[in-house]
């Protein structure tokens, strides 16, 4: 019988990450450091008085933010929380604003003691709604300037903002996520109704908003100083290309921009290289006859997702390969609308409004892993996004406590009060660490902690 937890009274320490095939290693060989992990921990429960029992699968506490979907469904003016690795509805339904349109999520650095969040923006009713990822409740309403119409948003990566997309007014509204207000708007065209998808890159330096009407990819830089934080640095322009869905891969390890040309006839998939100004993209992958829509690109940003409107398909590109496939979500599928990556990239999400549902797929082979009914058509897919270059050692220490520490920087990002923690131990996907609790007692607790695992991206060498 193989031992779970081992108790001990003596401090230890744990690495959070996924374990490895066992390998032969050659004298001096290099090995690669551990998965990404963003820190966000709690204490969610303890086990008072362990028992030997016989082997049989743990019941584990309720699934981590990380581990979560959130599902616009514009009928119903909600949000529902999905788990990704198993498909189950989490809690009720969200009660947001009018026709939700936009979901995105926002991972608080690895030194803040901040909830993640998930911005949705209410087209009907000219506000975003603020959801804390961990307590799954409402935690602030921020209206918009009236007449306005936010369809797309994405969280900057590095800075507490997001910028949500106002298709009507061509404007987009900078959202300000530590006061939860409307920083102010900038304004990137006098064309209504032209805007249509937006994605920063993973430096969190510059947002690209898209705009198929007048042919035109543009580009706002975080400046810092005063509201609204934000400038418009300019745009790229070419006829030729209808550009409409845009990402990256925000794990930072690919620095490119992808985005789609959604013409009828002839689209594309275009790489660009950031800055304050896209210019000379590279065609990737070219479609005859198939209108590519939404991206969603793969942590390495190896493979990049690419919804086909027309067919209802989505076509995984291999960017070194130069080759794609095809993914058929689900055969009954007859308006595929939104897609999203896990954030280890493994589970392919798409949404078919026409029916109400979603359908997760293996990222890779395509096989399908579930499907769920939800309560109204979904408009749009939020997912945790990958972590970028560290990960989280946890050392415990009897007189104080467990020690977070951050493997990029070497520094203490949380202390969590366990007072006679010893021995630790680590399930096995990463989310959960058990750590041994002699105060007060001579028989120990088993404290479990919460590790918000966010990705198990390679750390890039």
């Amino acid at each position: 019988m193989t031992a779970l937890i081992a108790l001990a009274t003596f401090g230890s320490l744990v690495i959070v990450a996924q374990p490895a095939a066992a390998t032969a290693v050659a004298t001096h060989a290099k090995l690669s450091p551990p998965p990404n992990y963003v820190h966000h921990t709690r204490i969610v429960g303890h086990i008072v008085r362990p028992q030997v029992c016989e082997p049989g699968p743990p019941t584990l506490p309720a699934p981590s933010a990380n581990s979560l979907a959130y599902l616009a469904e514009s009928t119903t003016n909600e949000v529902q929380v999905v788990d990704e690795s198993t498909g189950a509805l989490v809690g009720t339904p969200i009660t947001v604003g009018t026709d939700p349109k936009g979901v995105a999520y926002w991972t608080p650095p690895a030194s803040s003691t901040r909830d993640p969040l998930v911005i949705v923006t209410n087209s009907g009713s000219h506000s975003v709604t603020i959801i804390d990822a961990v307590t799954q409740t409402v935690v602030a309403t921020i209206s918009l300037p009236s007449g306005s119409g936010g369809v797309s948003v994405a969280a900057d990566p590095t800075q507490p903002y997001a910028v949500v997309v106002d298709h009507e007014s061509g404007k987009v509204s900078i959202i300000d996520l530590t006061s939860y207000t409307d920083a102010g708007q900038i304004t990137l065209t006098s064309t209504a109704n032209a805007l249509a998808d937006v994605a920063f890159d993973s430096s969190g330096s510059y947002a690209y908003i898209t705009d198929p009407v007048d042919n035109k990819i543009f580009s706002i830089a975080y400046t810092g100083g005063s509201a609204p934080w934000f400038i418009l640095e300019g745009n790229y322009h070419n006829a030729s290309y209808d550009f409409t869905g845009i990402g990256s891969d925000l794990s930072g390890t690919s620095d490119y921009i992808y985005a789609t040309d959604a013409q009828a006839s002839s689209g594309h998939l275009l790489q660009f290289t950031p800055g304050s100004v896209l210019s000379s993209p590279t065609v990737v992958r070219s479609w005859a006859s198939d209108v590519p829509g939404g991206v969603a690109v793969a942590p390495g940003g190896t493979y990049v997702y690419v919804n086909l409107t027309n067919t209802n398909q989505v076509s995984v590109v291999d960017i070194p390969a130069s080759t794609a496939t095809l993914i058929t979500p689900n055969s009954g599928f007859a308006n595929l609308r939104a897609i999203a990556l896990s954030a280890d990239g493994a589970t392919l999400l798409s949404a078919n409004t026409a029916s109400d549902a979603m359908e997760a797929n293996n990222a890779t082979s395509g096989d399908a892993l579930y499907d769920v009914t939800a309560d109204a058509e979904v408009w749009a897919i939020a997912t945790p996004p990958p972590s970028q270059d560290a990960w989280d050692i946890y050392v415990s220490q009897p007189t104080g406590g467990v020690f977070v520490v951050n493997s990029g920087t070497g520094a203490i990002v949380q202390q969590i009060g366990i007072l006679g923690a010893g021995a630790e131990a680590t399930s096995p996907d990463g989310k959960y660490v058990y750590v041994a609790d002699y105060s007060g007692s001579d028989v120990p607790q088993i404290q479990v902690i919460e590790t918000a695992l966010v990705s198990t991206t390679t750390n890039p060498v």
